[in-house]
């Protein structure tokens, strides 16, 4: 029994390799946005090109305005650059860089501007990470949704509302009966 309280301890990590982080900046927005960091960890894997799409809904996502800035990203190649589609409510990407990486680093910035002072809820769908091995070997990558909360006094927090650890419940339970 200590071996499979063990094995289940590690099995997040083994599903998942890299992760996508974000990062309120409180601050320094002075047109009342909200300035999010995206950040790819790749777990000291090397990859060299992450593509996906960020996926903006709730209420305040009616009257989003939403900047994306890449200047001082990881990745200096963008095949298909971020750009926010306001009928979609999202941001597609594909970038890369030569040589790959193997640390924790800023993909871009979201400055997030609503009308409506309600939560945003933000996830990331599709989203793939390659390894910089010669043969564009897919990493895994731990999905998640988040959602931006300002409380009445103004602060601005974002909370973790999912995590792909649960869809891969079944897994889980099959890798611990064997």
């Amino acid at each position: 029994s200590a071996i499979l309280v063990s094995l289940a301890m590690f099995i997040p990590g083994i599903i998942f390799g890299a992760n996508l982080n974000f990062n309120i900046v409180t601050g320094v927005q002075s047109d009342n946005s909200i300035l999010v960091e995206l950040f790819v960890d790749p777990q000291s894997k090397i990859i060299n090109v992450v593509e996906g799409e960020i996926k903006f809904s709730g209420v305040a996502s009616k009257d989003l305005s939403v900047q994306v800035e890449n200047g001082q990203s990881v990745l200096s190649i963008w095949p298909v650059p971020p750009v926010y589609n306001s009928e979609k409510k999202s941001v597609v990407f594909t970038g890369g860089v030569p040589n790959g990486f193997n640390t924790k680093s800023l993909l871009f910035r979201l400055r997030i501007k609503s009308e409506v002072s309600e939560d945003i809820n933000i996830s990331y769908l599709n989203t793939a990470i390659y390894l910089n091995d010669g043969n564009g070997t897919q990493e895994s990558i731990k999905p998640a949704s988040f959602k931006i909360t300002t409380d009445k006094n103004g602060k601005i927090d974002l909370v973790e509302i999912s995590s792909g650890f649960s869809s891969y419940k079944y897994v889980i339970i099959l890798l611990l009966l064997i």
